[in-house]
């Protein structure tokens, strides 16, 4: 039972992450707080790299797919936190329980995959979920509420995003790994995004990009700094798991993030809404996402 409390304490560690980040994005502008977040990364990454070079294994096939994947994983951080910036935490957060979802489907057309129909049933309870999450009172006049409140929200909608870019994300995982390994890859997809985000705020705003940074840095270094442990202890106590049982296991665990988040913030942030309801839909959702990963 070891795998099943390396998990437990891998959703635990995120969803400490989604809280620090919803803190931070209170005051500061998301695009940044993305970027200095994902500095901080690539220099642990790099010091890591040194670290771990005997272990390293590099080929063509690996620099070519990591193109897209920072270009997939850049705009994934900086949706996540314009989304924790505009949006309740209870709401965005459970939505990402939606990527092996999208996997499927991307999975589907991109490698030819097949989903089995548990998968499919797997994907009707999702659904489910998502209309309960985000049904209003009103939802009885108009049962395509729920959806349009995905669409007209830009923080659900920039979430909802991100749970497809993570979608393909998952694919794109497993040209990288098989081009080199693990270690390997979850290193350098930091760095390859830091370069990737510094263009993009550079190309958008030059004069703000080490100004903004700074600032950021100075009011929120330490918040920062434990991002950045928190995310590489998750990925830690993720992979040490995965040593133990089937991944599949480990993220539907990992997935229970989903409802800490409702409760912190509901509790720590205060946020307004029916949290049995919302506990209701996520749950739901997460159902649907086990039937999918156990297929």
């Amino acid at each position: 039972m070891l795998w099943f409390y390396l998990a437990l304490i891998t959703a635990v560690l995120w969803t400490f992450e989604h809280t620090i980040n919803k803190h931070i994005l209170k005051t500061q502008k998301p695009e940044y707080v993305s970027f200095v977040s994902t500095t901080l990364s690539c220099i642990l990454s790099v010091i890591l790299l040194f670290i771990f070079r005997d272990k390293l294994v590099f080929s063509n096939k690996l620099f070519l797919i990591l193109i897209p994947v920072a270009l997939v994983n850049a705009s994934a951080r900086i949706f996540y936190a314009k989304s924790l910036k505009l949006a309740e935490m209870s709401k965005a957060i459970p939505l990402l329980a939606l990527s092996p979802i999208f996997t499927l489907f991307f999975a589907f057309f991109i490698l030819g995959e097949k989903p089995p129909f548990t998968a499919i049933f797997g994907i009707i309870f999702a659904v489910i979920g998502i209309y309960v999450l985000n049904s209003k009172k009103s939802s009885v006049k108009d049962i395509f509420e729920p959806f349009k409140n995905i669409v007209q929200n830009k923080g659900i909608f920039f979430m909802f995003l991100v749970s497809m870019i993570y979608g393909l994300g998952g694919v794109l995982d497993k040209y990288s790994v098989s081009s080199s390994n693990v270690i390997t890859y979850l290193l350098l997809v930091n760095p390859v995004s830091f370069i990737v985000q510094g263009l993009y705020l550079s190309i958008k705003d030059k004069k703000a990009v080490f100004k903004e940074s700074k600032n950021l840095l100075k009011s929120n270094f330490l918040f920062l700094l434990l991002l950045t442990f928190i995310a590489f202890g998750a990925i830690t106590f993720q992979f040490w798991a995965v040593s133990f049982t089937y991944s599949s296991y480990v993220i539907a665990i990992k997935r229970t993030s989903a409802l800490f988040s409702v409760v912190v913030g509901y509790f720590v942030f205060k946020e307004k809404h029916n949290i049995w309801k919302t506990l209701l839909g996520t749950a739901i959702t997460l159902i649907g996402t086990y039937f999918v990963l156990f297929s």
